[in-house]
């Protein structure tokens, strides 16, 4: 599973590493992620730099746009790095925001 974090977030980074996710800083990384992990306690300019929008999860599989996923987006404000693993993992998470 490909993860992009938030920069800033690099405890939480490595903790995700250390269970064995692929972390990616997606200001950086041009490909498909999915799952994006951010912290805010607002809406406002969470998504104002990221183009995770336009990015899906293809699998192992060649890019199908009928079979997509798209990006699971996780707010990680008050989280522990087991619920956010727990959202990861059933890929469920009720509240964006």
């Amino acid at each position: 599973m490909i993860i992009g974090i938030q920069r800033g977030l690099d405890q939480l980074k490595e903790q995700l590493k250390e269970r064995g996710y692929y972390i990616v800083e997606v200001d950086q990384y041009r490909h498909p992620i999915d799952a994006y992990v951010y912290t805010a306690t607002q809406a406002d300019g969470i998504l104002e730099n990221l183009a995770v929008t336009n990015q899906v999860y293809t699998g192992p599989e060649p890019y199908d746009s009928q079979s997509s996923m798209g990006v699971l987006m996780v707010n990680a404000y008050n989280k522990t790095v087991e619920e956010i693993e727990q959202i990861l993992r059933e890929r469920v998470y009720t509240p964006l925001f």
